[in-house]
């Protein structure tokens, strides 16, 4: 069983604000609130809510009768704190790797929750409902997904849960070119943009870097935390063990410094970012070794910006196709029949950044990639049935 309690209470009481009407104008203290007494139900009920929840299943009896009896308080609560647009969740980055992130678990939970609320409504043949429930989670992922690199990996799985979602629904029902149209409109909206990576990176950045200068307050924690792993205290440089203060400044600016690099590198293309980015990320241990001890922080503390950068195409590609598969639908509403070919103002595949290759299926249509991710063996493709 999960409990987000003590810490997520602390959290409130440190946001300092009182709540003078409801709802606040801050969601964060909405979703703190439900988050002090939620729990997973068993394991196996909570393997039908996610599985459900994804569509890989449908909503069994007993899910729907946990939503209505258990839940409905809180998904009420949470589709109400998603429509605030101010979310502080209170982070202090003075902690560094210390700070305290309990929030991000429980908004994923409270994701399959909705999502399996929503594919309870497309069940019982009420998909403006489930969208508008859809709509929700797109907004909490936008209230999770601004910080830091963690709740920024948080906030795009939530989005491709809903994604996911989104299209299975629209898979499941007749084309409706007024649901279509308003469900386009609803998605150009600021609070449903792609999720943007440059301002987690300057948080990371900025924490990490602040977490460096903080060494000559927590030599041996951060040693211990951090540094161990390397190879053990006879390859940290002795200025570091010495907590020496210019030292340290010259540490934190080469981390803002690497960081700024890889930020400014996803300008380009998808192949050229990544081959530039996996260059990037072998200069700290090039420059340790070539005698810049000030490259160690760095060598250590720096994530795999390559990976997260992919995932990040992965994410806004995955929109894109799902535009595209609304734009079509819509076509198959007005006209009885999809198009043969893709209309030319459709959205890119950003791995390739060309139009999505289109096939016309026996019960719908496929939209795949031009060229494959990173690390995988097939680029990726998205699969829309036609409801009749």
């Amino acid at each position: 069983m999960k409990r987000y309690g003590v810490l997520c209470m602390a959290a409130v009481f440190s946001i300092g604000a009182q709540i003078s009407a409801y709802p606040p104008d801050n969601a964060a203290l909405i979703y703190y609130k439900y988050m002090v007494n939620f729990t997973r139900p068993d394991e196996v009920l909570w393997n039908q809510i996610t599985d459900a929840a994804k569509g890989d299943a449908e909503v069994t009896e007993e899910v729907q009768r946990y939503l209505l009896e258990d839940r409905s308080q809180l998904i009420t609560a949470l589709r109400t704190a998603s429509e605030i647009s101010n979310c502080d969740w209170a982070l202090d980055y003075s902690e560094g790797l210390s700070m305290e992130m309990s929030h991000l678990g429980a908004m994923r939970d409270f994701t399959y929750i909705l999502l399996a609320e929503a594919q309870t409504k497309k069940q019982q043949q009420r998909p403006q409902e489930a969208m508008d429930i859809c709509l929700s989670t797109l907004r909490m992922a936008g209230h999770v997904g601004k910080d830091t690199f963690i709740s920024y990996l948080v906030g795009v799985a939530m989005s491709g849960l809903t994604y996911d979602a989104i299209g299975d629904i629209l898979s499941a029902i007749p084309p409706d070119n007024d649901l279509l149209a308003e469900l386009r409109r609803e998605l150009k909206l600021p609070e449903y943009n792609v999720l943007e990576l440059k301002t987690p990176m300057l948080n990371e950045s900025r924490y990490l870097s602040n977490e460096i200068l903080r060494i000559h307050d927590r030599k041996q924690e951060v040693i211990e935390k951090l540094y161990g792993s390397q190879g053990g205290e006879q390859t940290i440089p002795p200025l570091l063990l010495k907590r020496d203060p210019e030292f340290l400044r010259r540490c934190a600016n080469y981390y803002r410094d690497f960081f700024d690099r890889n930020i400014k590198i996803q300008e380009l293309p998808y192949d050229a970012a990544i081959r530039a980015l996996d260059e990037l990320k072998d200069k700290p241990q090039k420059d340790f070794q070539a005698g810049q001890q000030e490259a160690f922080p760095t060598l250590v503390l720096a994530p795999a910006v390559a990976r997260i950068y992919t995932l990040s195409i992965r994410h806004q590609t995955h929109r894109n196709a799902l535009f595209t598969a609304i734009d079509l639908y819509r076509i198959y509403a007005e006209q009885g029949s999809l198009p043969s070919e893709l209309p030319g103002d459709c959205l890119f595949d950003l791995f390739s950044n060309r139009p999505f290759m289109y096939e016309v299926t026996a019960d719908g249509f496929i939209l795949r990639c031009h060229e494959k991710e990173q690390g995988k063996q097939q680029p990726w493709e998205y699969p829309f049935r036609i409801a009749k």
